[in-house]
């Protein structure tokens, strides 16, 4: 009996130990293949204030960002717009995010017609069979947003999210995948209305910690199990 209760008290401070430190995420859990960045915003004036019409469309391997102002001046309007845009994302050895904002302000009182829109994705080939993932609002003020990750192996949507007022459904998730599949992770921006939109998608590796985690769980309940089975008559 002694033994075992030395045993056990091993293991719990084992797991309280490695529970309390912080996670040590393995190397490269992805092989990146491409990255894409795009932006697209257009304006058509009002007809009262004609001649200020306004187009800006890019695809990048590289992050974008559009700081843009459009003007209608009398005697037409007096007013305008203004574009702010943003597609980007950022690797490291643990973790990927894409991220795409969308800010337009209507600049008076003119009702001029536009559309604007930002996305960012990553493409890539996992290197271990699961992934932490998590959409998020890009400023808890964003009114919509989209996330995804998408098998392009198979050609199906693994994940689809909707940010909505800064909310979303699913904050964080365990994701399995396919280690010979290749996979795109995208977040969306669409505004046709002055207000701000934005969403973000971050991956990152499982955490070794959690494996051991696991693993001393498992051999703890297992302890327990022997320790306070009702005794034989």
């Amino acid at each position: 009996m002694a033994l075992r209760t030395r045993l056990f008290t091993a293991v719990l401070l084992a797991v309280i130990a490695i529970a309390a430190s912080p996670g040590v995420a393995r190397a490269d859990f992805i092989q990146v293949i491409s990255q894409t960045y795009h932006i697209d915003v257009a304006s058509g004036s009002p007809a009262f204030a004609p001649g200020n019409d306004y187009s800006f469309d890019q695809t990048s391997s590289s992050p974008l960002f559009l700081n843009h102002s459009v003007s209608f001046p009398p005697p037409g309007g007096a007013g305008g717009l203004q574009f702010i845009n943003r597609a980007d994302g950022a690797i490291t050895p643990n973790s990927a995010f894409v991220r795409a904002t969308n800010l337009t302000f209507d600049l008076g009182d003119i009702g001029p017609v536009f559309g604007s829109h930002s996305s960012a994705a990553i493409t890539f080939q996992p290197l271990e069979s699961q992934i932490l993932i998590r959409p998020e609002p890009v400023e808890p003020s964003d009114t919509t947003g989209f996330a995804s990750i998408y098998d392009e192996t198979t050609a199906t949507a693994v994940l689809q999210f909707t940010v909505f007022h800064g909310f979303v459904q699913d904050p964080f998730i365990w994701l399995p995948l396919d280690t010979t599949h290749i996979y795109t992770i995208t977040a969306r921006a669409d505004g046709l209305a002055s207000f701000t939109h934005g969403g973000r998608l971050t991956i990152q590796a499982v955490p070794e910690v959690e494996s051991v985690l696991a693993f001393l769980m498992v051999g703890l309940l297992g302890i327990l199990a022997i320790r306070f089975r009702p005794a034989r008559p």
